[in-house]
């Protein structure tokens, strides 16, 4: 059986260890030791031995090797499966470099909006000069949420997780390898469309600025997807995802919609995101967040809504929407965005013509690369 590290204890991490395990593959989980988060992440299956699985998949994963060691985790992976913040992914990959061998996998789930390539940028620009396969999704394959102790609830396995790889050939063999787990795995040409799929900037940043009144006065913790999705708001989340498949078509692409990603993901009906929303029982685990302090802005900001806006400028294609929501999330946290985050630009895509942009995307013709 295959290696795999598993990069991040959270919600989805914790899933996929357990997962892995469960299919009796070794499986090393690791994450950070950093304030309490060993003690709630990693001790609970460190003194008990397992993971517990509740839901949609049910067991207990037993012989999970946990560690706070990245070294320990990545040395002697096939496969290295990312499940942390997108806003983590630069230094991440910085910290990873040193320890890569020729032939791993690296696999970014999700890797929001141009991830894969800023991944292996960095890993390039930190002296990781081996042949690597850095792949992403648009998403988690799970809707999942940790509990007390050992235990995560997987609320729904995804029936639809499109994949793509830099470089982009190599996109078969990780779908041959992790499709046994996850029938939903669906390769795609490059990892341009699979970063424009990405669905929680569509939902994120909206969902969570526009119920701010409720969150700061109430401590958030309402049902996000159900509540906090209004018609009005989902209206505001339309229109951006319209702009996004406006950047799409630019570069030849079809996008789906978000209400058409819910629905393939999860098999639920709508003719609407209203709706798609509201029939989806597996996001009835999605709490809105305590405060706007919270990933939904900081990391959807960051690595989805940013780019978007920043590719759409490149190549002409107007997105008001999108602007003003980034906008109204600089002005509501007092952070400048567009300083922070994944602009085209700082990335080294400034590649006004669709065609040359899609193959530096497909070829990984990243800075450091080989020839």
């Amino acid at each position: 059986m295959a290696r795999f590290a598993v990069i991040g204890a959270g919600n989805g991490g914790r899933a996929l260890a357990g997962h892995l395990r469960l299919a009796g593959h070794d499986v090393v989980l690791y994450n950070r030791d950093v304030g309490d988060e060993y003690e709630q992440l990693l001790k609970p299956i460190a003194e008990t031995g397992a993971i517990q699985l509740v839901g949609a998949i049910e067991g207990v994963a037993r012989g999970v090797e946990v560690t706070t060691s990245l070294e320990t985790a990545v040395k002697g992976a096939n496969t290295v499966i990312v499940v942390v913040p997108a806003i983590a992914h630069q230094p991440l990959a910085a910290a990873m470099a040193r320890y890569l061998a020729p032939g791993q996998t690296i696999l970014l789930t999700p890797g929001r909006t141009f991830g894969a390539y800023e991944f292996l940028s960095v890993l390039r620009a930190s002296g990781c000069a081996h042949r690597i396969t850095v792949a992403e999704t648009y998403s988690l394959p799970y809707a999942a949420r940790l509990r007390p102790g050992n235990q995560v609830v997987v609320a729904q396995q995804k029936d639809w997780i499109p994949v793509a790889t830099i470089p982009a050939a190599d996109v078969h063999g990780v779908v041959e390898t992790l499709r046994p787990l996850f029938p939903g795995l669906l390769p795609q040409e490059h990892v341009l469309y699979t970063s424009l799929l990405n669905l929680g900037a569509m939902f994120h940043p909206a969902g969570t600025l526009l119920n701010a009144s409720r969150i700061e006065l109430q401590g958030g913790g309402f049902p996000f997807y159900t509540e906090g999705m209004t018609p009005s708001v989902c209206q505001v989340i339309e229109r951006m995802d319209a702009e996004r498949r406006a950047i799409g078509a630019r570069f030849g692409l079809d996008l789906p919609t978000a209400a058409e990603m819910t629905s393939k993901a999860y098999g639920v009906p709508g003719d609407s995101l209203y709706t798609v929303l509201r029939a989806n029982t597996a996001y009835d685990v999605g709490r809105a967040p305590e405060s706007l302090t919270h990933r939904y802005v900081y990391e959807d900001t960051n690595t989805g809504l940013v780019p978007m806006v920043s590719l759409a400028d490149l190549v002409g294609v107007p997105a008001p929407t999108m602007r003003a929501m980034v906008e109204l999330a600089c002005a509501m946290t007092g952070t400048d965005f567009w300083q922070t985050g994944r602009d085209v630009r700082r990335l080294g895509l400034t590649y006004p013509d669709p065609a040359e942009l899609i193959a530096v995307l497909r070829d990984g013709h990243v800075p450091g690369s080989a020839s």
